[in-house]
């Protein structure tokens, strides 16, 4: 996949599958509760709610594996014996052990909430809320091996341009491109 594919891609499966191996497990974990937060007015069940929370909890280390386990397990007993429909499967795959499944599964859970007229416009959706979370994976962001000197932290973190500067951003300041004839550094 290249930029231009990335950056216009409206499914947000061929992206998990471009990322398969690369992107965080936090991520791809987060990406299915954003997935199951979008249709959040469908999970009717207390447990199907609770599912995603703790997984949302779990990102943070706020909860336990076995706490996700049981709150998946919870999940699919809504599914399976209380009539839940794909809103609790969803909640079930986000807070399965496998990031990765957890986010393929959640994906194709809430499309199926879905009519054929609106399942586009939610993958397209979906798709957005990915790179929102992963960022361009294409072309990461990077910073300049030279910038990550204590010269430039110290400038970063302590600085103080002149009048003159048109530009008095840390970095500006740092780089000597604000603009200013000098700038003090604290």
């Amino acid at each position: 996949m290249n930029e231009a594919e990335w950056l216009e891609c409206a499914d947000p499966m061929p992206m998990l599958e471009f990322l398969r191996g690369k992107a965080s497990a936090r991520k791809l974990r987060l990406f299915a509760c954003g997935c199951c937060r979008r249709v959040w007015h469908r999970f009717l069940d207390e447990r199907s709610r609770n599912a995603v929370e703790v997984a949302e909890r779990f990102c943070d280390g706020a909860a336990t594996q076995r706490q996700m386990k049981d709150g998946s397990d919870a999940a699919r007993k809504v599914e399976t014996f209380f009539g839940g429909g794909f809103e609790s499967r969803a909640a079930a795959w986000a807070s399965s052990v496998n990031p990765m499944e957890a986010s393929f599964m959640t994906v194709d859970s809430v499309r199926n909430l879905f009519s054929s007229a609106d399942y586009v416009s939610e993958s397209a959706a979906m798709a957005n809320l990915f790179r929102e979370i992963v960022g361009n994976q294409v072309r990461p962001n990077s910073l300049n091996p030279s910038w990550q000197t204590p010269k430039w932290a110290s400038a970063i973190l302590q600085h103080k341009p002149d009048a003159q500067a048109s530009n008095t951003s840390p970095l500006a300041c740092a780089s000597g491109l604000c603009g200013a004839d000098s700038c003090t550094v604290i």
